[in-house]
């Protein structure tokens, strides 16, 4: 600890996508927070752990205990290995910089950007990495939704298998699971006919059909399957 009684703390986070991917495990970085501490004098009282937490949100058991001692006045310095081990979200991260750890006198320490809040430099730095970080994730998912708009204007399938096909070659839907075409089938006529999703599902069930999965007809399944009656009807109808 610190002349000011206020402790130094580690904060690590780790999703299970995350540590499979990239070796992001909490015992690694629980290792470089300690060997930060030591290296540099800092009195690590202890480290809060979020494991298997996602980065999207700050909903996560240890970053509301690290910011509810943080607003009590009782952390001097947040040491993380990572700025997104703390949040993903550019809004949040800058909250947090902001609201929490400048608002109370909190010091924040980031390993991999070599960042220290310490200094009007690191405050800098946090706002400019922050928004670098955010701009390369919305960049992704533009790539993302023009190449998944392309896929649709070719007529490729995206998504799970639907009920009634075996696979999708080359993004075309193929194969026909007999059961499963005659239940869709049975679907479509009763739904022209005016029937509710309710009658269908127990109609369904009454003769023994089961979903894609192996389950029980519901009204909210034979929904889905109406929803997507333009994929059936070149082929079951």
């Amino acid at each position: 600890r610190k002349a000011t009684n206020r402790f130094v703390v580690g904060y690590c986070r780790v999703s299970t996508e995350e540590q499979a991917r990239d070796g992001l495990s909490l015992e690694s970085q629980q290792a470089r927070i300690r060997d930060y501490c030591g290296a540099h004098g800092l009195e690590l009282a202890e480290i809060l752990t979020d494991a298997g937490g996602s980065g999207k949100h700050l909903q996560r058991p240890a970053i509301q205990a690290l910011l509810a001692q943080l607003r009590a006045g009782r952390v001097g310095a947040v040491v993380i290995t990572r700025l997104d081990r703390l949040t993903r979200r550019t809004r949040d991260l800058l909250a947090l910089a902001e609201d929490d750890f400048r608002a109370h006198g909190v010091r924040l320490i980031s390993l991999s950007e070599q960042l220290d809040t310490q200094s009007p430099a690191g405050m800098l730095m946090l706002t400019v990495l922050g928004a670098l970080a955010q701009m390369e994730r919305e960049l992704i998912a533009e790539r993302t939704r023009d190449a998944l708009a392309y896929k649709r204007t070719r007529g490729e399938w995206l998504g799970g298998m639907p009920l009634g096909f075996t696979s999708a070659q080359n993004g075309r839907l193929e194969g026909e699971v007999a059961s499963e075409a005659e239940a869709v089938r049975l679907i479509l006529r009763a739904r022209a006919a005016g029937a509710t999703f309710r009658a269908i599902a127990r109609q369904l069930r009454d003769g023994g059909y089961a979903t894609k999965r192996g389950g029980t007809w519901h009204d909210s399944t034979v929904r889905k399957v109406w929803n997507r009656r333009d994929t059936y009807e070149s082929r079951f109808a």
